[in-house]
């Protein structure tokens, strides 16, 4: 909600008991000819740190989100979209990683092998679909997202941790909800059947 700092979120993480909060690293896209690796670095760590630090504190673990970066646009990037970036900054940090099946493939990632790089960092997923272009946020199955490849890089690394649906819901009308629910455990089985 407007005005809420990332230091309420981690509080009402505590508050809930979450095992973790789940946070973005403030990088931005920058054009390719402007692109400074260590500089976008030093700006996500500079954001990050002061975080981790006030979670540690209150007992609630980080993950750092994997971000997107469309490679039609402008020849630009965004540092923390790929998974050699996400890890460097999970590492330094002592945290975990937190993957976003559908800025991922915006970015144009096979998930599975990104998904096996970052390994056994990875400590919850936001499961959503897109059509490669906007960060839409729709059902498992209803974009283009190779969920075969996603489910089997969770299962080459034995994830077992949770798959957090992140589908955009707030117009479906009331009339419908319940065979939404229904359809959306439906492709929750649909996604469990792929993991192999």
């Amino acid at each position: 909600k407007k005005g809420t700092t990332r230091e309420d979120n981690i509080q009402a993480a505590k508050m809930i008991k979450a095992e973790y909060a789940v946070l973005h690293p403030n990088s931005v896209s920058v054009p390719l000819d402007q692109y400074d690796p260590k500089a976008q670095y030093d700006r996500v760590m500079s954001y990050m740190s002061p975080l981790v630090e006030y979670a540690d504190k209150a007992g609630v673990q980080i993950l750092i989100e994997n971000m997107r970066t469309k490679p039609t646009q402008i020849p630009s990037y965004r540092y923390c979209s790929g998974p050699e970036e996400l890890c460097q900054v999970a590492d330094a940090l002592g945290i975990g990683v937190c993957w976003d099946t559908g800025h991922a493939h915006i970015s144009g990632l096979c998930q599975s092998e990104a998904i096996k790089y970052v390994g056994s960092r990875l400590k919850a997923v936001h499961i959503n679909d897109n059509l490669a272009d906007d960060d839409i946020h729709l059902p498992p199955f209803t974009g283009t997202v190779d969920w075969a490849d996603v489910m089997s890089g969770l299962a080459a690394i034995g994830y077992n941790g949770f798959l957090n649906y992140e589908v955009a819901t707030p117009k479906i009308p009331a009339s419908a909800r319940e065979a939404f629910g229904r359809y959306i455990h439906s492709t929750a089985a649909e996604l469990l059947a792929l993991y192999k």
